[in-house]
């Protein structure tokens, strides 16, 4: 198996629909894919109404549980579903697609076949410098339970970058890169091999900020989605890193006034 799609929705989001439908309206979907989506705390209006959404060439997969149990449990149990995958592309429940470039799917793949040394193709897209700043691609950000300083600020670190023209997108390398949840395409394999995945366990059901733990010791983890994801960040400094155009997909809510 060569490649999958992964989408994580709870609580009945409302932007899960213009997640998927954006994906399938700009991407041109050439060969058979999967796409597995995991929901849960949904009602059962709300996956049948997902359901209604059809692609020729998608063969969507659906993990239903009752009861959200947060990040970090979905997480796991979707990632594990998908493990014999050689890549696979992750989503959260609120990213649109905003490309003109339908090819940048095929291109990814055929780049990633090319180039066994990337595990990883990140396709956030900024919505402005506001937004940049805030989420570390212009700034740095010291977390606590970091070990490296000057982590983040990816902008004034490809000043240099190695640029690679493939079909019709453009890949730059971004050094440095820290794992995170923002739309990627990875290589599994890399992923587990230096632990990013499984994430560590613990409760994080609460979508709410807290105060970051130094410490990894489940015991005195707050309750506070997200953690998973910046106990994995460092695991990603061995591996390499490359750009997708400008961006594929931009989160809904900074992007929605545009």
């Amino acid at each position: 198996m060569n490649f999958c799609v992964t989408l994580l929705t709870c609580n009945d989001r409302n932007t899960t629909e213009k997640t998927i439908n954006s994906f399938i309206e700009n991407t041109n979907i050439s060969q058979k894919l999967d796409f597995y989506v995991y929901a849960q705390g949904c009602t059962e209006e709300y996956i049948l109404g997902l359901k209604n959404i059809e692609h020729s060439n998608i063969n969507f997969h659906w993990i239903v549980k009752e009861e959200n149990k947060g990040l970090t449990f979905a997480m796991n149990k979707l990632n594990a579903a998908v493990k014999e995958y050689k890549y696979a592309m992750f989503l959260e429940d609120d990213w649109i697609c905003i490309t003109e470039n339908k090819e940048w799917l095929n291109d990814s793949l055929e780049f990633l076949d090319k180039h066994d040394d990337v595990s990883t193709l990140f396709l956030r897209k900024w919505s402005g410098e506001k937004e940049k700043l805030k989420y570390g691609w212009t700034r740095t950000i010291e977390y606590f339970i970091h070990k490296n300083p000057g982590n983040f600020n990816y902008e004034n670190k490809m000043k240099e970058s190695h640029k690679i023209n493939l079909g019709s997108t453009l890949f730059r390398d971004i050094p440095e890169y820290l794992y995170s949840n923002n739309p990627n395409i990875h290589r599994n394999e890399d992923y587990y091999r230096v632990g990013i995945f499984p994430f560590i366990p613990h409760e994080d059901i609460k979508d709410s900020f807290g105060e970051w733990d130094d410490s990894n010791s489940n015991d005195k983890i707050t309750k506070c989605w997200g953690y998973s994801e910046a106990y994995s960040m460092e695991k990603h400094l061995g591996l390499k890193c490359y750009y997708v155009d400008n961006g594929i997909f931009g989160h809904y809510e900074d992007w929605q006034n545009f």
